[in-house]
């Protein structure tokens, strides 16, 4: 069984330099998407959204825009909320995340991370190598280039490495 996944995650600063810079402008916080006492789940996963002032403005709809870190079934994935959800075709995002499938939804991500094992299996995105995503879809299915991205995230409420 797996432990609790961390309500908050934040950028591990030692190896994340960039990530949240002017030029990359990606989140550096990210707290767990629930509406009221429910948990958005993927594939058995927790999501995370940017960290908002006060928190939960994402689940509420006060915020349009935000950061996304979401499970594929085999790899974790960031996307920004543009390229995840459109809630003119596919409703609202609490709706959109329970019938999402990593195949047949209609989004695209920025970065993916390495495929997970049982050994680097986490309830959060702990210790895993990230890379960029391509942005060819042609195919169908979007993969992650041979490119890693040099970022990391830690437990912001527990500071686990």
């Amino acid at each position: 069984s797996f432990t609790a996944p961390c309500p908050r995650l934040q950028l591990d600063s030692r190896i994340s330099k960039n990530f949240g810079s002017a030029e990359l402008r990606w989140s550096t916080k990210y707290e767990i998407l629930k509406f009221g006492n429910d948990t958005a789940i993927v594939y058995e996963h927790p999501v995370y959204v940017s960290l908002t002032d006060p928190p939960g403005q994402v689940a509420s709809g006060n915020v349009k825009n935000f950061d996304v870190i979401f499970f594929t079934g085999r790899r974790w994935a960031i996307s920004s909320s543009a390229n995840f959800h459109n809630p003119d075709s596919e409703g609202d995002l609490q709706s959109f995340l329970k019938s999402f499938h990593a195949e047949f939804s209609d989004y695209s991500v920025h970065f993916f991370s390495e495929p997970v094992t049982p050994i680097t299996e986490y309830p959060y995105p702990k210790g895993l190598k990230w890379f960029f995503a391509d942005i060819d879809v042609s195919a169908g299915i979007q993969a992650s280039t041979s490119q890693e991205i040099p970022i990391g995230f830690v437990c912001a409420e527990c500071v686990m490495l």
